[in-house]
Order: C-alpha cells, then sequence, then structure tokens
C-alpha cells in the first residue's frame, strides 16, 4: 500500500477512473508498465514506431513509442511489441537493468543465489543479479526467484519504488543521513 500510494502521489500510478480502485494484485501488463517508467523519469522524447500489434488509435500508441525511444524494451520478435502480454519478474529485471545501464555480460543462471536459478533464462541472469544486488528486486522468503511468475501492479509499484530511491523533491523537506539510502 506505502508503494502504491507513494507512487500515486508523484503522479506514476493512478487508480482506475472508471473504478476508482487501484487493484494491486491485478497482473500488469507490458503497456502498463512503459507506462509507469515513462511517468516516473518524465520520459517524452517519441520514436518512430511500426509494430504489427500496436495502432495508432491504441491508448498505448504513445507510451510505446516513448519506451522504443529511451531503448529499454524491445519487441517480441515478428515486429510485435505485445503491449497486452503480461511482464514476468525475469522481464522487469530486463527492463530495469536496462534503465540502470546494468551489464549483464558473463552471468549465466547458474552464478545466482536462488534455489530456482536452473529455470531463469540466460537472457536474464545477468540482469536479475544485478537488480537484486541493487535491492530493486528481490527473491521471496523461501529462497526463490520465480522468474516466470507474472507481476502485480503491487509489485510493480514496490520495484519502481525502490528503484526511484529517495525523492528529494519534495518542498520544504529537510533532508539528513538518515533519510537517504546508503546508495544515494
Amino acid at each position: 500500500k506505502s508503494y502504491i500510494e507513494a507512487l500515486s502521489n508523484q503522479g506514476i500510478m493512478n487508480p482506475s477512473s472508471s473504478t476508482g480502485e487501484y487493484k494491486p494484485n491485478q497482473a500488469i501488463t507490458r503497456a502498463e508498465f512503459m507506462r509507469y517508467i515513462n511517468r516516473a523519469f518524465d520520459f517524452t522524447q517519441k520514436s518512430t514506431i511500426s509494430f504489427a500489434d500496436v495502432a495508432k488509435a491504441d491508448w498505448y500508441y504513445e507510451t510505446v513509442q516513448i519506451a522504443v525511444a529511451h531503448g529499454y524494451i524491445n519487441g517480441v520478435g515478428n515486429n510485435k511489441m505485445d503491449p497486452e502480454g503480461k511482464v514476468t519478474r525475469e522481464q522487469a529485471a530486463v527492463l530495469i537493468g536496462r534503465l540502470f545501464k546494468a551489464d549483464p555480460g558473463g552471468v549465466s543462471p547458474s552464478d545466482l543465489v536462488f534455489q530456482d536459478k536452473g529455470k531463469v533464462s540466460t537472457w536474464s541472469a545477468g540482469y536479475i543479479k544485478a537488480a537484486n544486488e541493487k535491492g530493486f528486486l528481490a527473491g521471496y522468503t523461501d529462497g526463490t526467484f520465480r522468474p516466470q511468475k507474472v507481476v502485480t501492479r503491487a509489485e510493480v509499484a514496490k520495484i519502481l519504488y525502490y528503484y526511484l530511491g529517495t525523492s528529494l523533491s519534495t518542498a520544504g523537506k529537510a533532508y539528513s543521513g538518515a533519510d537517504l539510502k546508503s546508495d544515494t
């Protein structure tokens, strides 16, 4: 709740315009995840796109243009973006890793500390390791990462909250060392 509220206060994650609910347990789509990232970083620069499954009339057309321009997401192959597809935990790690320019090279799933590292895709292992080491994306209390699990709106709120770190933009706020994360 606190993560969603913090992102809502910053205008990053809003409740449904039709129901007024945040639906924290709802699975997130690729288009929604792109929208939240674009809002979080005030990304506005657009790129020309021509994905077969993204029409100019779609609500996410501009969102995809912005995401592609900033280079943190690619299509899924065959000239498709799959904007309504769901985002898995390993895909979320890759998207966040691309934002902070993680170097995924030289890491294989066997290098990870998670009990289910054998289920991690080779293309995501380096990003998962980097996101975990930076504290943006953690494993579960049972020692697993669950790379194929679809992320929810609540999980994305927590990931983005941790990635964004301490906000220094609150008017009238005096900050002390206790307010800051050790890597800030």
